[in-house]
């Protein structure tokens, strides 16, 4: 029974609650699941916009969609639907970033990762081989020279930056290393999760001296970048 702005009002609030939660760190991860509130986000909404677009609130709904989803069909309606919003200049700075993830995930040429977008933007990799061309060989060689012990770190080199993962060395095949994804945290850092993999119980393998380790491309970043094992929480 309460007024239409009401409940507008509270809708909207609830979104902010949940962003509130999504970015509050990694005290969070331990109460609430960060996909489950992500997808919070974007459901509250996206029933926002759809039962209040005359709403002042709507455009900034709209903008909060398009970073949640990385969809950039959100704010290009606030352009076309809400000209003198003064959301315009950040939903065309928005374009123009998804505009720039494109272009360099086409350019790292397939198979690449891209997991979804959000406040916390996951960031396209792709795996590389040291033994590929492509790659240069001072990175190439930084690569091999960290191999025989466990080593993460990262090393930037033109318009790329390469993180590297190895486990050092193990006395029999069967070791994997594996980049699990590369996300932007809310204090501004890198974070690039990984997973180190030993051969199953029972599993056959030669026993020889090997050195499991892996290499990707990201876009060249300055930010600090750190490394976790397993899946993000």
């Amino acid at each position: 029974s309460a007024a239409p702005e009401l409940k507008a009002r509270a809708l909207y609030s609830a979104g902010l609650c949940y962003i509130g939660l999504d970015e509050w760190g990694d005290d969070a991860m331990f109460a609430f699941n960060p996909s489950d509130i992500r997808g919070k986000i974007i459901s509250t909404y996206r029933q926002f916009v759809e039962e209040y677009p005359d709403s002042s609130m709507a455009d900034d709904a709209l903008l909060a969609l398009g970073a949640y989803t990385g969809d950039a069909a959100y704010p290009q309606r606030i352009l076309a639907e809400y000209p003198a919003s003064d959301t315009v200049e950040k939903a065309n700075d928005l374009i123009k970033e998804f505009d720039r993830i494109k272009d360099l995930t086409e350019r790292m040429e397939s198979p690449y990762h891209f997991l979804p977008w959000s406040t916390n933007p996951w960031v396209p990799f792709k795996i590389m081989s040291p033994d590929d061309e492509s790659v240069p060989l001072e990175i190439r060689n930084w690569a091999a020279a960290n191999a025989k012990d466990f080593f993460t770190g990262v090393k930037t080199l033109g318009e790329w930056s390469y993180a590297c993962v190895s486990a050092g060395e193990k006395s029999a095949a069967g070791y994997r290393v594996g980049i699990i994804g590369v996300r932007g945290e809310s204090n501004g850092k890198l974070k690039v999760y990984y997973r180190m993999d030993s051969p199953m119980p029972g599993e056959v393998t030669a026993q020889e001296i090997v050195y499991p380790s892996v290499l990707v491309r990201l876009p060249a970043t300055s930010a600090v970048v750190e490394f976790a094992e397993g899946f993000p929480q």
